[in-house]
């Protein structure tokens, strides 16, 4: 019986002091270990045992937990970093000394740990009605909305219906969420636009909040809805004579780090022109933004002390110049005060943090930026952290906690990131044989030295933005609201972000699970199309468009796997949702007789929806996804292949001019995940017979390419044979080619088509590291 237990190790990226930094994250386990999540403790590096929650994500077919969700919360130093050990054990149930409760009743929540009180309401034209910070009022009673102005009329949160529920209610984790519409402001009418979903999220032992809110368009109109003044306000019950608080990046002629405290109301803002005046024009799309204030006036840093060449902006590369700032605004004034952040404020740009009085405001889509067209069934979520402040906090004191949120963002061009990385225990996961990483080379970077290196190098890419951490991914560009974490133009081609969950999970790389995450945000939010009035289209992952969902939603480029990766290492169920409404798509297509036309033109537009819905029959068990890959498999593969003699496809299908196997990577890896999950003895036998009498003239020397395009590079049904028969000779009848293709300066071997032949081949010692050339 496997072990069941597992050690993660947490790493502070800034050289500051984090006491008490949350931790959400998902772990897994073996098939057979874990029965309940009541079975788990986690310990400290000494042992202790130390306050935690846990909470099952999902399942292995014999009902024991695969995924498991850990809440807790560290201490950590300056660039250091603690272990946690997860294992099975009797808890003696630690309790934090700052728990966090919640209650609801009715449409009434009440939510607070000792250190911060908020009380919440559901009722029309209600949301807060109290929010306390020790025993002084933080934010005043109605003084949060979120609002928006469309066809010349404001609509608001609290003035449309919604329903209330407590989405996590734990000791160290509590998230409130409202679910429904935004309506017309009081006394405008009845009307609704867009829906959303907020989280109200306290932790213990934390006084800050973390809020979340997040759109999407499900209205009627298409191609979608403009909207404007997309606001969210905080009224505080801070001093309107406040300090105003932040910390600019290049005063004086030295570009020296400072911080401000100045009684003027800045407007801190995220864009890639310094031309807010002229925003319209001078906007150039998915360039990288900075974050700077609009008046440099607020600086208090005087042109004519500087040179000459430092006085226009026209010599600065920056869209800041000299006016950039870090992303983040603080009130304080001789009782205490409250710091308040966006996250991602540049990544997601056009933004602006602004106060004016007792007033903060977040500008999720500024006036100034004009109108934000939203396409039916697109959406965006945003991030926002508010803390109190003590009336002796110092500067470095509010950078802190500011860096407690978001590690970075405040370099030129420079996206924000996580502040804490999270490595996983990668052996215990590999033994979980989980998302295959178990069919994935080994990370032995000492007996695989070049080849680690040649992964990382020219498929991952690595950035220098840690000094000295060259294992770090380079990260999206902060390219806009639409476009940030965006693979091209819309969908994330082939399962790029897949690359990146695997490496993670594999190596423990965490710029990978970074970048992975970020980009499978936007796949979620901007290239699924949650709503459509087209039946092809609703619940869809859209191809290549220039403006991301406005385009075809069909079977071959939907890549949404990386859903389940997301939510197994988040917990946030809207993974989960998008899985399943992109999976109802995939089902409409396949038992749709127009729709199975399209799917039986070529073996790509038939394999990837066999590989999403097997992979989604894991985490949904849905016997319908088995019963549609079989339909796919009898009455087009099969069907096709007793047709034409061999697998093979006739294209253009209606006038057939050649007969090719196009895109036949994507039919092999479905049929074989496929039969993986089929637990009926002659449906197994079925699949394999049929798929190793088309494995038989598929794996020969003529058809592994050894230079060129990696699709047509594509090793891995050797692989797939292998496992189907337990056969080496599989894998050497095209071992020769793979040598060579192996050892390329520039490989022609892609993850997705090459990764689970090369473990095979470096376990069989087919090839070694001395093989790899690097270029």
């Amino acid at each position: 019986m496997t072990s069941a237990r597992q050690t993660i190790h947490i790493h502070n990226r800034s050289h500051r002091t984090f006491p008490n930094q949350p931790i959400t994250y998902g772990i897994p386990w073996p098939e057979g270990t874990i029965r309940d999540v009541s079975e788990l403790v986690c310990r400290n590096e000494a042992g202790t045992e130390v306050p935690a929650a846990f909470k099952c994500l999902n399942t292995w077919p014999d009902g024991s937990v695969q995924w498991s969700l850990l809440d807790t919360a560290v201490d950590l130093n300056p660039s250091a970093g603690v272990g946690l050990t997860i294992a099975q054990g009797k808890s003696s149930k630690p309790r934090h000394a700052n728990p966090v409760k919640a209650s609801l009743d009715g449409e009434s929540v009440r939510v607070g740990n000792g250190l911060v009180e908020l009380a919440l309401s559901a009722r029309q034209n209600e949301l807060l009605t109290g929010w306390t910070a020790g025993k002084l009022p933080l934010v005043a009673p109605d003084g949060f909305d979120v609002t928006f102005r469309w066809n010349g009329s404001r609509y608001s949160l609290k003035a449309g219906p919604r329903k209330v529920t407590l989405e996590e209610n734990n000791p160290l984790r509590v998230v409130v969420r409202f679910d429904g519409k935004h309506g017309l402001v009081s006394g405008e009418g009845e009307k609704t636009c867009l829906d959303y979903f907020l989280r109200i999220e306290v932790r213990a032992g934390r006084s800050d909040v973390k809020i979340t809110h997040a759109f999407r368009n499900r209205e009627l109109p298409t191609p979608g809805l403009a909207i404007s003044h997309f606001d969210m306000t905080f009224h505080t019950a801070i001093d309107e004579k406040a300090k105003r608080c932040f910390t600019a990046n290049s005063r004086t002629r030295h570009y020296l780090t400072e911080s401000m405290r100045v009684d003027e109301d800045p407007e801190i803002v995220a864009s890639d022109t310094g031309d807010i005046d002229n925003y319209a024009t001078k906007h150039v799309e998915r360039n990288a933004a900075d974050s700077f204030v609009r008046d440099a006036a607020v600086l208090h840093d005087p042109p004519e002390n500087k040179p000459w060449w430092l006085r226009d902006i026209k010599f600065r590369l920056q869209a800041g110049g000299s006016r950039c700032v870090w992303p983040y605004l603080a009130l304080l004034d001789s009782r205490h005060g409250v710091l308040i952040s966006l996250k991602g404020l540049t990544n997601l740009h056009p933004k602006s943090l602004s106060s004016k009085g007792s007033t903060l405001r977040v500008a999720l889509w500024p006036e100034w930026a004009g109108n934000l067209a939203i396409t039916q069934g697109a959406g965006r979520s945003h991030v926002v952290h508010l803390a109190p402040l003590s009336a002796d906090d110092s500067d470095e004191a509010i950078q802190t906690r500011y860096l407690s949120w978001e590690y970075g963002g405040f370099y030129t061009g420079s996206a924000g990131g996580e502040p804490i990385k999270i490595i996983p225990d990668i052996e215990h996961v590999r033994k979980c044989s989980v998302f295959a990483i178990d069919l994935l080379p080994a990370y032995e970077p000492r007996k695989h030295f070049a080849f680690e290196r040649k992964v990382l190098d020219a498929w991952i890419g690595i950035s220098y933005g840690e000094l000295g951490a060259v294992d770090q991914v380079a990260q999206w560009p902060p390219s806009g609201f639409w476009h940030y974490g965006d693979n091209g133009l819309g969908n994330n081609e082939e399962m790029h972000n897949l690359v990146y969950f695997q490496n993670y999970l594999r190596t423990g790389n965490f710029g990978c699970a970074e970048y992975a995450l970020n980009g499978t945000r936007h796949m979620l939010e901007v290239d699924h199309c949650a709503f459509s009035t087209d039946p092809l289209q609703n619940g869809g992952q859209v191809a290549h468009t220039v403006n991301h969902n406005d385009g075809t939603a069909y079977p071959s480029h939907e890549w949404f796997t990386e859903y389940l990766f997301a939510y197994a290492l988040t917990g946030d169920r809207e993974y989960l949702e998008g899985a399943k409404r992109a999976c109802e798509h995939l089902l409409h297509w396949i038992n749709d007789a127009e729709g199975f036309a399209i799917i039986s033109a070529d073996q790509r537009e038939a394999g990837q929806p066999m590989i999403d819905l097997t992979w989604c029959y894991d985490f949904l068990r849905d016997e319908r996804y088995l019963k549609a890959c079989w339909k796919i498999v009898r009455e087009y593969l099969m069907r096709n292949t007793a047709k034409l003699g061999q697998m093979l496809d006739e294209k253009p299908s209606s006038s057939p001019v050649k007969v090719c196997s196009y895109g036949d990577y994507a039919a092999w890896e479905g049929m074989f995940w496929l039969w993986q999950r089929e637990r009926d003895p002659s449906k197994r036998e079925e699949l394999k017979a049929f798929m190793l009498s088309q494995l038989e003239w598929r794996l020969v020397w003529e058809k592994m390419g050894v230079h060129g395009f990696h699709r047509v590079t594509d090793y891995n049904p050797a692989a797939y044979a292998y496992y189907l028969t337990g056969d080496k000779e599989w894998l050497n009848r095209v071992s020769y080619p793979f040598w060579h293709a192996f050892r390329a300066a520039r490989w022609p071997l892609g993850w997705v088509h090459a990764m689970y032949y090369i473990k095979l081949a470096l376990d069989f010692d087919l090839v070694n590291d001395r093989d790899v050339h690097v270029q």
